[in-house]
């Protein structure tokens, strides 16, 4: 399999789209990194992301939804979780949640999924097209640092990927703020450009 290219524009997203819904994968540019896009919700799918990174399948993947509406049809939030959502999303926040039925079963191991609203433009257009749930994990190789550099992401993935998004060399921004919303008290879980806003919200010190 030889991936196709693709620009970040609207020619891009709608071939990244129709990729998505048909099952296959997608590196796309996130407001942190490279990413990997599947459908959330295709076990198959799921699949390929997992063998694209050569990552262990009981290292959960992580979603990224078009909105709030999306992430309450596959996720049980909390007033908690509604708040931090309301008040970061679209935005580098990453929430931890209980998950509902329809998500592929091979995303995660447990009884919660983490989701995220992208404040990249793309990547939200890119949820809202395929009109499903997608994987937001980075595009590397398990344990390796996030890419940001387009010239790498197409020699990692040219033969691993069905489709690639090319918007170029990405800014080395922090990763999203991870918090674990199902605990009491909420947890960061992994410091990023929220946090400290994050923080203050929850009334941490």
């Amino acid at each position: 399999m030889k991936a196709i290219n693709a620009k970040a524009d609207g020619r891009g997203l709608a071939k990244a789209a129709a990729a998505i819904r048909a099952g296959g994968t997608v590196i796309f540019p996130t407001e942190t990194c490279y990413g990997i896009a599947a459908d959330a919700t295709n076990p198959r799918a799921v699949e390929k992301v997992f063998m694209a990174k050569g990552r262990r399948k009981e290292k959960a993947l992580s979603i990224i939804v078009a909105n709030e509406s999306m992430a309450e049809k596959y996720c049980k939030l909390t007033p908690l979780a509604r708040r931090l959502a309301k008040k970061f999303m679209p935005g580098p926040l990453t929430l931890v949640v209980k998950k509902k039925s329809g998500l592929a079963k091979n995303l995660t191991t447990g009884s919660t999924v983490a989701f995220r609203v992208p404040g990249y433009s793309f990547a939200l257009k890119l949820a809202k097209k395929a009109g499903r749930p997608i994987t937001a994990t980075s595009a590397n190789q398990s344990g390796a640092p996030p890419l940001y550099d387009i010239g790498d992401v197409k020699m990692l993935f040219s033969n691993k990927a069905d489709l690639i998004v090319d918007a170029g060399n990405l800014k080395k921004n922090p990763p999203s703020t991870l918090v674990d919303a199902t605990s009491r008290p909420p947890r960061i879980l992994r410091e990023g450009a929220l946090a400290a806003k994050v923080r203050k919200e929850l009334g941490s010190k």
